[in-house]
């Protein structure tokens, strides 16, 4: 009952009429679907359960619906026809047959919708066309078989909505186009699998979102592209095998938890444009043993390196300043003498850090 709610929920207004199903014919259906390939005639794109319990809800809006079978293959394949502009909301949400999406070539579909292929959980592949301007929240959510996920060359995508790929436990690798400006809260968040995340030269994205990768056990690297200006909370949180992390010269604020339990991180270079790390950044980083900062930074909040077996802070820069706030007696008494920084270190900013040096 709970998942035919949400499933009403999430149809539009004009959607009047709603073809309810037991759970038996809705089983009897998919077998019956499975092995096929759908082709919509006239531009509108259904799922293959779609075709008898949400019909109306299309009808309604587009007129009379034919559709060409095509023959019976290895994958479940639904065909996306060229002239197609949009993959609605919900349109294969919780298809348990469909395997794989084939765009007609010089495809001119522009978004896909909310929830569209959420928790297709057979879902292979899929190759995204360089027409695709968004890819909405949840679009790809839970789609736990999903191991490809391609961008034609030339790509216009510029969002990628919230927990658009999230739980996508299968996907081992993606590379975010360039033309990107906007990445939504835990977009990949829970990819267990996902080792390899590269950003197109030139990218135009300005915010490592909330949670974006958390929980990405497998992450082992990351470059974040030249013109990001944050790194907000969670990000990279639980990222328990990176190792590698390198921030350009254009981030200014780390938010709080950022980097934290990322237990194999040894190093971290701060770069001269940093002016804010917020409470516990690196909060658990149990590897994390050399900090080098390249910034007068303004703020080291509370806790930012707790928990951190720090050893080595170099500071690269010179100013004459030495740290002002309540952060600098702590640091006096733990590292030996206040450094060169003008920074303002916060109490408890180097907790559990009582053998650190300073170069």
């Amino acid at each position: 009952m709970v998942g035919k709610v949400l499933t009403l929920a999430m149809l539009s207004a004009s959607c009047v009429s709603y073809l309810e199903s037991t759970r038996a014919t809705y089983q009897q259906k998919n077998e019956q679907d499975a092995g096929r390939n759908f082709i919509c005639e006239n531009g509108q794109v259904y799922s293959m359960h779609s075709l008898y319990r949400t019909r109306e809800r299309f009808m309604s809006n587009s007129g009379d619906v034919r559709w060409i079978v095509g023959p019976r293959t290895s994958k479940n394949v639904v065909f996306i026809p060229q002239k197609q502009r949009e993959i609605p909301m919900s349109a294969f949400s919780h298809n348990s047959v469909l395997e794989g999406i084939a765009f007609e070539d010089d495809s001119r579909v522009r978004s896909i919708g909310h929830s569209a292929f959420f928790h297709c959980y057979r879902l292979f592949s899929i190759d995204i066309p360089w027409s695709v301007v968004s890819i909405s929240g949840s679009a790809f959510n839970m789609c736990s078989n999903l191991c490809s996920v391609t961008f034609a060359r030339g790509s216009c995508l510029e969002t990628i909505g919230d927990w658009a790929f999230n739980c996508c436990t299968s996907l081992s690798a993606i590379i975010i186009p360039s033309s990107v400006t906007s990445i939504g809260t835990c977009a990949f968040n829970g990819c267990y699998n996902l080792s390899v995340v590269t950003f197109e030269p030139n990218s135009r994205l300005t915010a490592i979102s909330w949670g974006i990768f958390n929980n990405c056990v497998n992450l082992s690297a990351i470059t974040i592209p030249d013109g990001v200006i944050s790194i907000d909370s969670f990000a990279f949180r639980e990222c328990i095998n990176l190792a590698t992390v390198i921030i350009p010269n254009s981030v200014t604020t780390i938010r709080s938890w950022a980097f934290s339990n990322c237990f194999n991180l040894p190093t971290v270079t701060i770069p001269r444009s940093l002016t804010t790390i917020c409470a516990s950044a690196f909060d658990g980083c149990r590897s994390l043993q050399s900090v080098t900062i390249s910034s007068p930074l303004t703020v080291i909040d509370a806790q930012a390196w707790n928990g951190c077996p720090l050893r080595n802070i170099t500071l690269d820069f010179n100013v004459a300043d030495t740290p002002q706030g309540d952060g600098a007696a702590f640091l006096q008494n733990n590292f030996g003498a206040k450094p060169e920084c003008k920074a303002r270190f916060k109490d408890g900013a180097f907790n559990c850090n009582q053998n650190g040096v300073w170069e």
